[in-house]
């Protein structure tokens, strides 16, 4: 049966309205409030219009509107862009509705290594972290954090209903998959990968896109019992978060199959994001006793940890220092 965005709205309107473990915060630089920048904007969302690119043509057209508000031809663009993106959803939503996921048999209950994951790039071993100092006075936001650190969650923006937003989703990608949403989409260099669930605080199905949009992978993952929150693609290895609290865990999985390679123990990673660094993944954990981790990334092993100060939110790596942001102070480390 075709299910219209419109027809699923009032499904969409009626889902939980809790996010993910840590709310993203806006990173859109300031906008140049120029005439000259507006005529700029818009000749460039005519272009990304003409190219099928709706959700680049919505953003160019909305700079534009901010550089020049009383506009109304670049208005009539905005709106055209949005229905035109709206449509290409649409399209995507029906072509999508025909696939198959790949259903995961459960994991084991606690910390297993069925086999080693490959990790084709080494780098240093991570033998301890050495803390270089925590910040735990007056501070920025975590948008201006996130500047300042010259860093940003490879997300995209998903459709949300509830605002009347329909997101910044390119052409092919569907944000509906049956009656679950679309409640994260983060893209890669290489992958893009998409989170479908019932409601935002994670995913239960996760698919795996391909540079160019070609579907790589599917997978099924009720069987795990908790939501996806966080997921990268490495040398074949899907590596995936599961939980949204203090108890969340980190698999890795054959992309070409799904099959487990190992899973670590729980309560290691309930911060937004994980750190692929060589042959390693650095994660973080709040809760009684919030810690960060340096796991292998072939065994899922813990290499080394220390403790934070505060529930984590990001981690990010920069000239062999580890930075993580809490909710009360800002650590620095040195991975020695």
């Amino acid at each position: 049966m075709r299910t219209g965005l419109l027809l699923a709205l009032p499904v969409l309107l009626s889902l939980g309205t809790g996010a993910c473990r840590t709310p993203r915060p806006a990173t859109t630089p300031p906008l140049d409030p120029t005439p000259s920048s507006a005529a700029t904007h818009r000749a460039r969302g005519l272009v990304a219009l003409d190219a099928g690119q709706f959700h680049l043509a919505r953003a160019a057209f909305a700079a534009s509107l901010a550089a020049a508000p009383d506009n109304l031809a670049t208005r009539v663009l905005l709106d055209a862009a949005t229905r035109a993106l709206l449509a290409s959803q649409q399209a995507a939503v029906d072509a999508f509705s025909a696939a198959r996921p790949t259903v995961l048999l459960a994991p084991p209950a606690q910390a297993a290594v069925i086999r080693e994951a490959p990790a084709t790039t080494r780098g240093p071993t991570i033998r301890k972290l050495v803390q270089l100092r925590v910040d735990d006075g007056p501070r920025a936001d975590d948008t201006t954090w996130l500047r300042d650190h010259n860093f940003k969650l490879p997300e995209l923006e998903v459709p949300n209903p509830m605002r009347g937003e329909p997101g910044d989703l390119p052409p092919g990608i569907s944000p509906m998959f049956g009656t679950h949403v679309l409640v994260q989409a983060i893209a890669g260099p290489t992958h893009t990968l998409l989170f479908y669930g019932p409601d935002y605080r994670g995913g239960r199905f996760v698919a795996v896109l391909a540079a160019a949009g070609e579907r790589l992978a599917f997978f099924d993952l009720a069987a795990y019992q908790l939501p996806a929150t966080w997921a990268e693609v490495v040398d074949g290895v899907l590596l995936v978060t599961l939980g949204d609290d203090d108890g969340a865990y980190v698999v890795a999985l054959e992309l070409t199959t799904g099959a487990l390679l190992w899973r670590s123990d729980p309560g290691l990673a309930s911060a937004a994001n994980f750190v692929v660094d060589g042959a390693h993944l650095l994660t973080a954990r709040g809760g009684a006793s919030p810690a960060v981790f340096v796991l292998d990334r072939r065994t899922g092993a813990v290499h080394t940890s220390h403790s934070l100060a505060g529930e984590p939110a990001y981690l990010l790596i920069h000239a062999r220092r580890l930075s993580v942001r809490t909710d009360v102070a800002d650590h620095e480390f040195e991975l020695k």
